[in-house]
Parts: C-alpha cells; structure tokens; sequence
C-alpha cells in the first residue's frame, strides 16, 4: 500500500465530516490511496495505519474539537511527530516536510494547539463547521480541498493538472458526486465529449440523458467533461450542482429525492419553507434553476426507476420527475442524467429539448492506459492480460487491479470471472467472485465488490453471507468493546442499504443462520436512518445520531450470539402514545416501526403503526415494512392484517394498479377451501369492497360494476350490518359515477341510516353530498356539508377533506351563476382548507382533487397562467397514476379555462371526443359541468337523428347567459 499524501487528523465518533472532506478531495483528481483517516485504537493510541500517515504525510488536516484536544492519541503522538517533521527545514529558510491545515470542527479552546499549528488557522476555517448552515459548511469542505490539492501540487507531489480552475466556492457544489474531475485522455470518447459540448452550447438541449450498461463509464465520461469545462472557464456556466444516488444509497439513504432535493434548495439559497406537495417542490427548483446558466449533474437515477406494465423504466420519485419535466420546457444551461436506461418518461420530449446518448464499451481499449487511470500498482508483465480480460468494462478493470494489488499475483480465475463479467451482467458474479476473494480475504477486492453490491439487484447467496460473516463475527469478538460501526468490516457492510440488509438476515433466519449481535444492531440502526431519511430534512445529522444512541441504549446489546428483540416493547408503546398525543407523529412512527418489526409475535401492533401513519399522512411508509416482514410462523389473522396494511399503503401511494393486481390476488387466495392454504372465505367480502373502490379511483366502472354485484350476491350479507352499509355505499356510487343522480341519493341514504362503526371505505362519506350537489340541490348540499362537518373527529382528515372540497366546489358554482364576489371568496377559503387536510391524509386520490379545485379557483379569480400552470400538473399525475376519471375532470376545467379566454373555437373542437371518451368509461358524473360548457355557444341538433349537427361559433362571439 502507498504511503498517504494527505492525513486526515479526527477523534470524532462520527465520520461524517472526515468522509465528506475526503469526498471533496477525491473529487479534485486525489485517490483513494492519497488520503488517510488517523484514528485512535480501543486503547487510546494512534493505529498502526495513523502512524505511517504520520509519518508520511506531506499534509496534515486537523479536525479540531474538544474530543481532539483531549485525546492522548492526538496531542500526544501525532501532532508531536508532525510538528517536528514541518520544522526540519523551517530553520534552513526552506518549506517544511509537512504543512498543517486546521479546521475547527466545534467550539473549543484551540488555542491550546501548538503555535507551528495556531498561526495557520485561516480566517475562513475559524467558523466551526457545525455551525454552519449545508451550502457554508460544502463551501468551507471546497476551499479546504483547493487548498490542500493547491499545496500538493505547488511542491510537486500531484501533478499540475489538477489545478484546474473552477467556480467561485459559493457556486460550486460536488454534492456526493466522488469522481474525480481529471481530463486524463479517454480511449474512443471523443465523439462522446464532442456530443456533451454541443449539448452545453445548443440553446435547443436541456436535458442529456447517458444511457449505457453498468461499469462501462458514463460517470467518468461525466468527470472528464468536467474537467474539460473547466480548463476553458467554464464555458459561460455559472452554477455547478452534482448529486450521486449511487453514493446516496452506499450512504444508506434511501431511494427517493428527499436528499437531493433538500441539498439543492440549499445551494439554491431557497430561504422559503419547503412545498408540502413533492410537485411543487420540483417546480420551484426549476424556476431557481432558471436565475443563472447552471449545469446540473444527476448520476446514478437507476435507484429511482421502475418497470411500468410494459417494462419500461420509469422515475419513481413524482419531485424528481416534475424538475426533469419543467427544465425540458425551459432551461438555460444543461441537465445531465445518467442511467442504466432510457428514461420513458421523458421519451415525447426526444429531438426537443432532450437529448439521449448511448455509451459503450470501449471497443479498442488502450490496455495500459485504461488501467494506470485506476492508480493500482500493476506491472507492465501482466497489465495485456488484465486489460484483455476487461475487454473496456470500466468495473471489471478496477476489479482485477484490485485483485492484483492485494494478492501479488493474477489469479487465474479471477480472470475467467472478468472474461465472463465482459458477456453477463456483474449481478450474476457478485457471489462467485466475493465466495473466491473471501477464502483468501482479500480486503481491497472485497470492499470494491461491497461497494457494486449497493448498485446490485440481487441480493448474495446464503453460503456467502455465511462465509462473510464468518469472518465479521471473528472480527467483532475480537474487538468486543469497539462498536460495530467503528470495525473495519462493519463499516463496509454498513455502505449496503437497509433494504438489502434486512433481506440478508431474512435469508439466514430462513437457513437457520444466527448472526452476531453487532451486525444485527448495524441492520437495525440502517433500517432507523432510512425512516428518519423518509420524514425529516436529511442532513440533520445530530439527530440522526441522537436517534442511532437512543437504539443502542434501548436495546441494551448484549455480547453473545443470539437474534435481537426489544426487551422493552410496552416502555417503547408507552412512550409512542404519549408523543402522538402531544402531536410528535414522527417519533412515534420510529418507535412503533421498531417495535413492531423486530417484534413479531406481536404483529397487532403494526394496526397501531397504520393509525398513526394515517395520522402523520404517511400511509406510504408502510410499504417496504410489509413487503418485508417475514411471514413465517405468523398466524393467519396476523398475516390478513400485514396484507391490507400494505394494499392501504400501495394505495396511498398512487399505485393504483399494483393495489388491484395484489388485492385481486389476495381475493382468489381467500376464495380457496379453507384447509388449502391461505384460504379464508370470511375474508371475501372485505376484499371485494377492497377491490371495487380501488376499481372505482381508477375509472373502471365496469369491473367495479362487476365486483359490486358479486359482493351483493354473497349470502347472509344483510346480517352483518357494517358490510351491508359498505356494499350499499358502493353500488349508489356507482349509480352516482353514471350519471343517475336520484337513484343514488337514495341509496346513500340507505347506507347512512346504519351508524358507521367501521369500514374499507377511506373517505367514502362525502359521497352522498357530492351527488346532492352534482345532482342540482345546492341548499340541500351546503346545509347537508355542513353538518356534517360538525361532526368529523379532528383525527379524520379524509373525511373532512371531502365535505371541504364539496363546499368549495358549490361556491365555486353559486359564484358562476349569481357573479357575487363573496362566494368566491368562500370557494378559495374551502379549497385551500381542502388541500391542507388532503397533504394531511397522504392520500393521493384526495390530494389532487384538491389542487383541481385550486385551479378552478385561480381560474374564477381571472389567474389564467397559474391555472393552466396547476392543471397541467394535476394532469400529467392523474394520467401518470391511471386515475382515469379525474383525468376527464381536468380535462373539462381545461375546457372551462379556455371559455375563459375566449377561445370557443377549441372547446368546440375538444367537445365532442371529451364526450366520446366520457361515454366509454361510463362517467356521468360532471352533468353540470357539461351543460355549462355547451351553453356558452349555439349547438343545433336534428331531432330523431343519432347525429347532430353543429355550427362552430367564432371566438369573437360573445358568450349567452348559462343554463
């Protein structure tokens, strides 16, 4: 192993400050191998790899901190060492063997440092770096990476190149992209570099998406071109953003755009407080985006797709998905993706404004040069062989330099592996090449491999968990008083993601595997940071710690082998209850997450967890832990009670067609004898009221139509009153969906007649005065509403999102037919409370009403912009998530927004397919809406005929009164 150019100097527990500065300077063309982490052992003194750092470092960086000040380790060994290795030559005039870079970390006497390192605390690194807000404390971690690289280079230790000039601190941020920024000459990727430039320089591209296999190099194409910008100032850009997902999820962080998004809106310098909506949230980036020329980098988005029904990838995070879509509309710089696959989504925009190039592999590589890029220590004799097993494949060459650095020799099935790694995908050879490298433990090959585990899609074979952890165990029991985050190897098996890990230790269960205590307590304090990811700012990282402490006392590990269970669970549930009642939902949701899973024999409690999900407008949250929750050895209510939490979750997630196809599942599974397995005909009716709502959102009329009468068609149905007020619920909506208002409002009368104790029906209780008022009676409505609303507990955000928005509506509609200002000014108070209760509930069938109704609003106040802006949005996810019906809603408030501005000749044209379309699905619903439309100009019909005849009006005739 080379010795370090840089030594990073920290007593701090936590890392994440030592990582993140190292990440800022392997950006900046560093290796691995050049910087170096000094640390203290379980007995207080400097390890064996601190002190060759020591001894060799040409620059020192200092995390000062009380925890510095105070370790023997620190101001004992090191700093003495290193103050005398920068006075060798001080005293002959010439530039010391060492410089020092201080950084003050927390407030603390530093002072108390020796004068060779207090004379070089700059002013810029006095602030401590806790203090600092994200985009001060990545500006500070980019001067200190300028620095020290400057200083390497200046006394000829790193090569001139990585001088490259950049951007002003304040408008540069590497994010977690490591990378390094050096524009070392790629082999056959000068079309590609020249397909960049002209997308940088073409005012016609936003958005270039690199699509290429894993490992062939997209991302060091990316870095190179970079570099290349920056030779030449840039190019005009006056923002640089990069973000990795790839290094997010090595992170631990979950796959979403919380991370990015919030990292963002820091370096925006967006002071506002952050959209309650994930839409608007991407809309607002966008327009900062907009205020300067910015080049924004998105590396890794293959965590963030999905397979649509017809495999096609497409973006999973809704925030992330309208950025994209608002800077393909208007974007002065360039966004650059990278991914595994075309990005469907953005497919109509292909030739306008997006712009997708296809990476491969290096069909001629120059063998020595693609691998001295590596910076591995291989030798001319064997570099043919190395780089003729690689054939171009950027990860199978990393992997046999690292095999050849650690073991001193090629070995030869190695090699076999990275022939076949050049013909099938690395996912298939993870297991064969960690199983190899494991037997003869070679530490650098396998953390490389540890590290593409986390971009993997399948998880490792049972024998290689065994064999791995194996040797944690041995490595843990060795060092019983370090925690497991502290140990080498737990520290890499941290960089895998919650999910990935608690599918590991579901496969040793399952194989009848036991696991060390400390790996499981590495699992479980992922699975809290993921959650805590979920709801909370990101990069909070105090409370993130507070939170992995708060696990390790509660669950007061003990030191043998054996699984983890909480052995405090009432103390837990205890302490849930009393925070949700004081209003602390997100800390009750830890808690009761915890405990539920890892508790399992007391899967009841995981009903608990969906109520105050529900409460905190989380229903989503529940989807990983129920498809993750093992089943075995469950009872059969407990594995129902699993199942329709995680059918609720799917739904409140917008995921409409994997809720019918898994409750469609769940039904004919319920429908088998009951001495097969899984067969439970007491649960048939519940699902089938499942499955028809679930129809219902997504404009299936017909289907629904059909799971109704088979439900109505069960026996005894009528003696079971709650079911009975469910199914009558149901088939007056559909009666309602149809068009047939009167036939409706007297069964929803029905159904209401019966107390309501409880029910599948999320929200269902505002239909009845939805069809009242669509049915015309608009005082029966508004008195009805509000009565109702009197009535709504104050936990039952669904329901009082209903009632508010039919309130809105009815004013939005007197104020049309009677021009008096102040109706208006009741729909806007409504609609707006409307909104509100719907972000509350997670529901995504009653959010995006809500923000119709919003553009109904803006439409009536004559904000004609930010009305087609909303309803363009509301659009695009009704359509995106399948829910037909709301999609036909929007598309006659569009109509309506076009009367509005006086373009009749379009309504006229759009008219007649709207009604085509509403006839298909059997949508009758919005009569009224219709009747106003076609009232603002003359249609004439044939009597007796099935066609009619029409004359478009022009757009300058004036608008008769309405009907």
């Amino acid at each position: 192993m080379s010795d370090p150019l840089i030594l990073l100097c920290s007593n701090e527990w936590d890392t994440k400050w030592p990582t993140l500065i190292a990440n800022h300077l392997l950006a900046l063309g560093l290796g691995r191998e050049h910087v170096r982490l000094a640390t203290a052992d379980e007995a207080g003194r400097l390890t064996a790899e601190g002190l060759r750092g020591v001894e060799s470092a040409r620059l020192a960086i200092l995390l000062v901190s009380p925890d510095f000040l105070a370790s023997r380790a620190m101001m004992k060994e090191a700093l003495p060492r290193l103050v005398i290795r920068a006075n060798v030559k001080v005293t002959r005039g010439q530039t010391g063997d060492t410089e020092f870079l201080p950084v003050i970390l927390k407030d603390c006497p530093w002072g108390l440092l020796p004068e060779t390192v207090t004379v070089q605390v700059s002013r810029e690194l006095q602030q401590p770096l806790e203090k600092r807000d994200l985009r001060e404390a990545y500006r500070a971690m980019a001067y200190i990476a300028r620095r020290a690289v400057g200083h390497l280079v200046h006394i000829g230790a790193m090569p001139s190149e990585l001088a490259w000039s950049a951007l002003p601190e304040s408008q540069l941020m590497l994010g977690n992209f490591r990378h390094a920024l050096v524009a070392a000459e790629s082999v056959e990727r000068e079309i590609l570099l020249h397909q960049l430039g002209v997308a940088w320089m073409e005012p016609g591209t936003r958005v270039v998406n690199l699509v290429g296999e894993l490992g062939v190099g997209k991302s060091s194409l990316v870095a190179h071109f970079l570099a290349l910008l920056s030779r030449e100032a840039w190019r005009g850009a006056e923002r640089l953003f990069c973000w990795s997902f790839d290094e997010q999820q090595r992170a631990g962080g979950h796959h979403s755009a919380d991370e990015f998004c919030f990292a963002l809106r820091q370096f925006l310098s967006d002071v506002e407080d952050a959209p309650e909506a994930w839409w608007e949230t991407g809309a607002r980036l966008a327009r900062l985006l907009q205020e300067e020329r910015t080049l924004l980098v998105i590396d890794g988005l293959d965590h963030l797709l999905r397979a649509d029904e017809h495999g096609t990838a497409r973006i999973a995070d809704d925030a992330l998905l309208m950025l994209l879509r608002k800077l393909l509309h208007a974007h002065n710089g360039l966004c650059i993706v990278i991914s595994k696959q075309p990005l469907a989504d953005l497919a109509p925009w292909e030739g306008e404004g997006l712009s997708t190039i296809q990476v491969d592999r290096v069909a001629k590589p120059d063998s020595r040069e693609l691998l001295a890029k590596l910076r591995y220590p291989v030798t001319s004799s064997e570099i043919d062989d190395a780089a003729a097993a690689a054939s171009g494949h950027f990860i199978a060459a990393r992997l046999i330099a690292a095999c050849r650095a650690a073991r001193g020799s090629f070995p030869a099935t190695l090699k076999r592996h990275a022939q076949r790694l050049t013909s099938i995908p690395l996912d298939q050879l993870i297991d064969g090449l960690l199983q190899e490298l494991l037997e003869a433990w070679n530490q650098p090959a396998i953390t490389e491999l540890l590290s593409l585990l986390a971009c993997a899609d399948q998880p490792l074979e049972v024998t290689t968990i065994e064999n791995l952890l194996g040797h944690l165990r041995r490595d843990f029991q060795a060092n019983s008083d370090v925690s497991a985050e502290q140990q080498p190897w737990g520290a890499t098996l941290v960089q895998l993601d919650g999910t990935k890990l608690r599918a590991i230790l579901a496969q040793l269960r399952g194989a009848g595997i036991v696991a060390h205590p400390a790996t499981q307590l590495v699992v479980l304090q992922r699975v809290a940071r993921e959650a805590f990811l979920r709801r909370q700012a990101p990069l909070e990282s105090s409370r993130g710690a507070q939170l992995h402490r708060w696990l390790a006392e509660e669950l007061q590990l003990q030191k043998s082998d054996g699984p983890i269970t909480p052995p405090r669970i009432a103390t837990l549930l205890r302490a849930m209850q009393h925070r949700t009642e004081a209003g602390d939902y997100h800390s009750a949701w830890h808690e009761s997450f915890l405990a539920a899973l890892w508790q399992q024999e007391d899967v009841l409690k995981l009903e608990t967890v969906r109520d105050f999900c529900y409460r905190a407008g989380a229903l989503e949250l529940l989807i990983d832990p129920t498809t993750q929750l093992p089943r075995a050895g469950l009872s059969a209510s407990d594995q129902w009670r699993v199942a329709q939490l995680h059918r609720h979750a799917l739904r409140s997630a917008g995921r409409f067609s994997e809720a019918i196809a898994t409750t469609t599942r769940h039904l004919e599974r319920a429908k088998l004898p009951s001495d097969e397995q899984g067969g439970n005909l007491e649960l048939v009716p519940h699902l089938l009221i499942e499955l028809a709502q679930q129809l219902l959102l997504a404009g299936r009329v017909k289907d629904a139509t059909c799971r109704v009468n088979e439900l109505v068609a069960l026996p005894d149905l009528a003696k079971q009153k709650q079911l009975f007020r469910d199914a009558v619920m149901l088939t007056a909506r559909v009666l309602h969906l149809k068009g047939k208002f009167a036939e409706a409002i007297e069964r929803y009368k029905l159904a209401m007649s019966i107390p309501r104790e409880s029910s599948h029906l999320l929200g269902a209780e505002h239909w009845h005065v939805e069809a009242v008022f669509d049915s015309g009676n608009f005082p029966l409505a508004e008195k009805t509403a509000w009565r109702e609303i009197d009535d709504v507990a104050p936990h039952d955000f669904a329901i009082a999102a209903g009632y508010r928005f039919v309130l809105g509506r009815l004013y939005l509609a007197l104020r049309a037919h009677s021009g008096d200002w102040r109706y208006r000014e009741e729909a806007r108070k409504h609609v707006q409370q409307a909104g509100t209760l719907a972000r509350k509930t997670g529901l995504l069938e009653m959010i995006l009403p809500a923000q119709l109704a919003q553009a109904a609003v803006y439409r009536s106040e004559d904000h004609h912009p930010q009305a087609a802006q909303l309803l363009a949005d509301v659009t695009m996810l009704s359509e995106r998530f399948g829910l037909k019906h709301l999609s036909l809603d929007c598309s006659l408030e569009k109509l309506l927004l076009l009367l509005a501005s006086g373009a009749t000749v379009e309504v006229y044209e759009q008219l007649t397919p709207l009604k085509q379309k509403m006839t298909e699905l059997l949508y009758g619903r919005p009569v009224r809406e219709l009747r106003l439309i076609e009232g603002k100009f003359v249609v004439g019909k044939v009597a007796g005929s099935s066609a009619a005849a029409a004359t478009p009006p022009s757009s300058s005739t004036s608008s008769p009164s309405t009907s």
